[in-house]
């Protein structure tokens, strides 16, 4: 009984799965824009967020977006490791 209660407690969960859907580009524009907005320096990192929001807002395509998210991952500062 301790094991499962103070080491491994049970809890109890309830599942819920809807059929995927697709998303509108301009849908996941705006929910990366939150999270741009709400950001604690993870995806802002390397860029500017107010430079991060226009090119998201400036995307026009799915493919636009990735870019913009790949554009990102990559340290803008010019200052390389040795």
């Amino acid at each position: 009984m301790l094991a499962h209660t103070v080491y491994n407690p049970w809890i109890t969960i309830t599942l819920l799965w809807k059929e995927p859907t697709s998303y509108d580009l301009d849908e996941l524009k705006r929910a990366y824009a939150k999270a741009v907005d709400s950001d604690d320096d993870i995806l802002t990192q390397f860029v500017e967020a107010v430079e991060l929001q226009h090119k998201i807002s400036a995307a026009q395509t799915f493919a636009d977006l990735v870019a913009v998210y790949q554009w990102m991952e990559i340290d803008h500062s010019g200052a390389h490791a040795a």
